[in-house]
């Protein structure tokens, strides 16, 4: 839209059609931008939610620190193992001197499975964070953006409306009866 009106000249003034419809059209304008404030709005709202969700994941991958405690735990119990055997028979040292020689391969086993797992949960972890940091910018720089554009077309919107107002009282004022004048004034 621009901001010179042209209406067709008519007894007592402009179009009365022509100046509802262009009323109408300024005010279909302010709505539009409105509603596309509120979509865009709405969208922020989901990104942060998706933000939210990608923290709870990144929770998860911590739990793999209980494995890696679990493995300490199982180095412990084969010690325990050897202690006992030591003070059995020497068969039963034996027995448990292998016992506690496959206890500790699978621990270390399990500990190295751990280990690793521990390493690639971190390195999601840090992955994820970095995501996640990513997202919250470019949502606030995205929000931050549309809401920017928003109020900037709400101004236009009504700095078009205030003109047009101010063009129709002037014109009421020269060419309108009484009654459209005060018509005017009480909707201003």
């Amino acid at each position: 839209m621009t901001n010179t009106i042209l209406f067709s000249e008519e007894i007592n003034g402009y179009s009365k059609e022509q100046v509802d419809n262009y009323v109408e059209k300024l005010s279909k304008a302010y709505r539009a931008a409105y509603a596309e404030n509120q979509e865009l709005q709405e969208k922020y709202k989901n990104l942060e939610d998706e933000c939210k969700e990608l923290e709870v994941h990144e929770k998860t991958r911590l739990n793999a620190g209980v494995v890696a405690k679990t493995m300490v735990n199982l180095e412990t119990m084969a010690q325990k193992i050897i202690a006992e055997a030591q003070e059995g028979v020497i068969a039963a040292k034996a027995e448990a001197k292998r016992i506690v020689s496959e206890a500790k391969a699978e621990a270390d086993k399990q500990k190295a499975a751990a280990e690793m797992i521990f390493d690639e949960a971190n390195t999601e972890r840090a992955k994820a964070k970095a995501e996640v940091r990513r997202f919250r910018d470019e949502a606030q720089t995205d929000a931050a953006r549309t809401m920017l554009n928003a109020r900037k077309r709400a101004e236009q919107a009504n700095e078009i409306m205030e003109q047009t107002l101010i063009q129709l009282r002037d014109l009421l004022a020269i060419n309108g009866t009484a009654e459209d004048r005060s018509l005017v004034l009480r909707e201003a």
